[in-house]
């Protein structure tokens, strides 16, 4: 059992759980729990340090609280061991209309990153301003250290296209390419 006690998880077969494995046997393991406003969630993380026999307490990977969308999550394991979860994220969507600012196209996509093998995750970065707000997100690890993140990116004016942006190992967001 990943959760000491049942617990709602999005159930849509595109918010399925994602599990990645550690160099040292680690297992990591990520879900959506749906909030009470439609379309909104937090995302879950727990790991097995004992390759599977038991789990860690499931704690919410990003820092921001608000009940907006934090859906859609993708997570995967550098090179170098670091624990790499990204996701849709709506809290500059809600910024932006609470300030009455120009029209903010789509949502954001943020990652988090942990150097302890999940033990803790570093603050929320933000990889791009205009995803898709519903399309998924892929991450590539490479030999260095660093992951490719690949999602669909709403370009000015309103042109839903592929983008490609790197994560570091220090954990700095590349430039968007489309």
């Amino acid at each position: 059992l990943v959760t000491p006690t049942p617990e709602p998880t999005d159930t849509g077969g595109d918010a399925r759980p994602k599990i990645a494995l550690g160099p040292a046997s680690e297992i990591y393991v990520t879900w959506t729990k749906p909030l009470a406003k439609p379309y909104t969630g937090e995302i879950k993380f727990a790991r097995s340090l004992d390759g599977g026999r038991t789990f860690s307490a499931p704690f919410v990977v990003h820092r921001d609280r608000q009940e907006i969308t934090h859906r859609f999550d993708a997570l995967a394991v550098s090179a170098r061991g670091q624990v790499v979860v990204a996701w849709i994220d709506k809290r500059d969507l809600a910024a932006a209309v609470a300030a009455k600012a120009p029209p903010y196209r789509g949502a954001a996509i943020y990652f988090a990153l942990s150097d302890d093998r999940g033990g803790t995750f570093r603050d929320d970065t933000k990889l791009a301003d205009h995803s898709c707000e519903c399309c998924r997100i892929a991450l590539v690890p490479h030999a260095d250290g660093s992951l490719t993140a690949l999602w669909r990116h709403i370009f000015a004016p309103n042109v839903r296209d592929h983008a490609l942006a790197r994560i570091s190992p220090t954990g700095q967001a590349g430039p968007v390419r489309r």
